[in-house]
């Protein structure tokens, strides 16, 4: 039975490309929806992108067809837009949302989709049906994240193991193993850790007790995510933790280390999404190194850790100007970052197609880090399981260019721990 889409405005921001995977059902654009699409493109966010981008998808769906009228647009899916205004009396407010809702009312076996949680509840309160977009959700639950790693147990004398590890995992328990997923084996009563490269082999992982700028492991969580950052060959690594769990010292740290130490890589570029943490204080005074200052306090805290103390961080700063810059996410479309270090923190709150474009911009001989805690999300819209973070640390877990480790044990102080679990 053909069923009714409605598509709100934040559905439709949140993906471009929404319009298409309704199979074998009707999909309707409410004329109120096209108005606020209208408002929102003319930002410079990737709301305003996405905003521009839908726009243009529906004009192509339309271009000889009336789209009053609708049209089929494959897959057994009929495109219309909706241009009644008419109220129904239960959403009679002057508001947009009134708008949408009334027309959802009209159709029978209507459900609208929304990204607003408000907007749900409102419709259900009413005895409309609305549901979330949830297309591109790879894990339905946070709780179901890809780990990066795993615990086994051998029995003795395992065929081919030892504490060097195994030549070729095929035919064995690790064959399982994703590429660069590190496990820790119990093995005749010793407990050692070792990580499955792309090329089937099974190796050791040494990096527990070498301190990589001022740096050490505390935990073998930490271990994991030091044997991918290091490594020059995985080029993109996802790092999810709590409050305190070290991601971002962690991969700024290996970040110094490749390029100021080791010259695996030229430059290091930080990028951090605009995105205030309660209510927004407004524009900011200054430079656009002052305007940015606030918004990189965490970074700046975590290299005044690992650089000597003899050297103050704005003169570190100056000294390396050439191999280190501190940028809002905001600035790197359109760029090409090559032989680049590339750290993105707090990326729990960027949407996939976010994700995308900044993932596409690492050219030859470089390297994509990004970092966050997926219960610290400020982005509207976004929730555990659909961010960009854990879509890439799923959806990456087969490739053998990647690597992923969930930090759950916070080290930054027993309080900032506890804060972490009981608030």
């Amino acid at each position: 039975m053909r069923k009714n889409y409605i598509l709100d405005t934040s559905t439709i921001i949140y993906d471009p490309e929404c319009f298409r995977v309704f199979n074998g059902n009707n999909v309707i654009i409410p004329i109120k929806v096209l108005e606020e699409l209208d408002k929102v493109k003319t930002r410079t966010d990737f709301g305003g992108a996405n905003s521009r981008r839908a726009i243009r998808n529906i004009d192509e769906y339309f271009k000889e067809a009336n789209p009053s009228e609708g049209v089929d647009i494959g897959k057994d899916i009929y495109l219309s837009i909706d241009n009644s205004n008419k109220r129904d009396v239960r959403f009679d407010r002057e508001e947009n949302d009134d708008v949408i809702l009334s027309c959802a009312s009209r159709y029978k076996d209507s459900i609208l989709v929304s990204k607003d949680i408000a907007m749900r509840l409102r419709a259900k309160s009413f005895g409309l049906k609305a549901q979330d977009y949830t297309n591109d959700k790879l894990i339905l639950e946070a709780n179901d994240i890809y780990k990066g790693y795993r615990n086994m147990t051998l029995e003795e004398n395992y065929e081919g193991f030892d504490e060097v590890g195994l030549d070729d995992c095929s035919g064995t328990i690790f064959s399982e193993l994703y590429p660069n997923e590190c496990v820790q084996v119990n093995f005749n009563g010793n407990n050692r850790i070792y990580r499955k490269y792309p090329e089937g082999d099974l190796r050791p992982i040494v990096q527990t007790k070498k301190a990589v700028y001022n740096v050490k492991s505390r935990n073998k969580e930490q271990a994991y995510a030091l044997e991918l950052l290091l490594d020059k060959n995985v080029q993109l690594v996802t790092l999810v933790g709590k409050a305190g769990s070290g991601k971002t010292l962690l991969s700024i740290a290996s970040a110094l280390d490749c390029v100021l130490e080791d010259g695996k890589f030229d430059r290091i570029e930080i990028y951090r999404p605009i995105v205030s943490v309660g209510k927004d204080m407004g524009y900011l005074p200054g430079t656009l190194q002052e305007k940015l200052d606030p918004w990189f306090g965490a970074i700046k805290n975590a290299l005044e850790f690992v650089i000597p103390n003899s050297v103050p961080l704005e003169e570190f700063l100056y000294m390396n100007q050439n191999k280190l810059r501190l940028e809002a996410i905001s600035y790197i479309r359109g760029k090409s970052l090559n032989n680049t270090f590339i750290i993105v923190d707090e990326c729990q709150n960027l949407s996939r197609q976010e994700v995308k474009t900044i993932i596409t911009r690492a050219g030859f001989n470089s390297k994509v880090v990004l970092t966050g805690d997926i219960e610290q999300i400020d982005g509207m819209y976004l929730d555990a399981s659909s961010n960009g973070l854990s879509y890439v640390a799923e959806k990456f877990k087969n490739s053998k260019l990647s690597g992923h480790v969930l930090l759950t044990k916070g080290e930054r102080s027993a309080l900032a721990t506890e804060a972490a679990m009981i608030l």
